[in-house]
């Protein structure tokens, strides 16, 4: 996370995939925008590494003395660049290594991450940054900014998804409630999200076990969409909308184990695989009504 005068330590790793030949004259180099320095924290040169082999080389990125994000989360691109040679021929590879910047999340507000996640909050704009393998069965990786005790029988939860990187076809971003979201064990669990590739999604824990094992979509959904999760007793009905006053409605989940009072927030997780990869959505609103 890029803080006002502070580094972060950018690892970059170089392997040689070339099944026969060592890459020679290895040289690595990171960049940053202006205003950032780069500061190398060990060998960024290599003579030669070998077929099959890798090295690494670490960089200190600082942010300016008076960085400040300029929305609620900032992504800030960062590439590394690689230039080696295989005998008489060079050839150079890149990769992104984006740090982020946020404007800290208000008191009033908590957060819990049970991915790498990175959460910030601008007027009534908010951005996570999370990865994530998934949010099903008994793998539950988000993060999310969510208010405790806060939503009960007869209430309403409304926000929009302005926009979701796509990290891969089951990346949600939306509203989650759980009787505790301080840990990733409570039950009384569902969610209302937005994907790329499988519209808006409503999936939920209907056996009381603290697992998402069901769910419900409905395809033409894509961020931005706005999302809106309505509470009555255990049951709880989903509507996505494109303009905020048509709403279609995703599904109904029925949730045995709610308790009374819940926690609810806006939350995301790259849902990426297994890949590593995170991804940045970001909200605008999160009222309860």
């Amino acid at each position: 996370t890029a803080t006002a005068g502070q580094a972060n330590t950018v690892t970059v790793t170089f392997g040689n995939t070339n099944p026969v030949y060592p890459a020679a004259n290895v040289s690595v180099a990171v960049t940053a925008p202006a205003g950032f320095t780069v500061a190398p924290l060990g060998p960024t040169t290599f003579a030669s590494v070998a077929s099959g082999a890798q090295v690494t080389a670490k960089f200190a990125v600082t942010a300016p003395a008076d960085y400040q994000a300029s929305s609620a989360l900032d992504k800030i691109p960062v590439t590394s660049t690689a230039t080696f040679g295989y005998g008489a021929s060079t050839a150079t590879s890149t990769a992104a290594a984006p740090l982020v910047g946020v404007l800290p999340v208000s008191s009033n507000y908590r957060t819990a991450a049970f991915t790498t996640s990175a959460f910030g909050e601008k007027d009534d704009t908010f951005g996570i940054d999370a990865g994530g393998a998934d949010m099903w069965l008994g793998t539950n990786q988000f993060g999310t900014v969510y208010l405790p005790a806060a939503l009960a029988d007869g209430h309403a939860v409304t926000t929009q998804v302005t926009a979701q990187d796509n990290t891969g076809p089951w990346a949600r971003a939306g509203i989650v409630v759980r009787n505790s979201l301080s840990g990733n064990t409570a039950t009384g669990y569902l969610d209302l999200a937005v994907t790329p590739s499988n519209g808006c999604v409503l999936s939920w824990d209907s056996n009381g076990d603290g697992q998402l094992d069901q769910y419900s979509n409905m395809p033409q959904f894509t961020a931005p969409s706005y999302l809106k999760l309505v509470r009555d007793g255990d049951v709880y009905t989903g509507y996505c909308s494109t303009d905020g006053q048509n709403w279609t409605n995703v599904g109904i989940a029925t949730v045995p184990s709610a308790a009374v009072v819940q926690d609810v927030g806006i939350f995301a997780t790259a849902a990426n695989g297994g890949s590593g990869a995170s991804g940045v959505a970001r909200f605008n609103g999160f009222t309860i009504s």
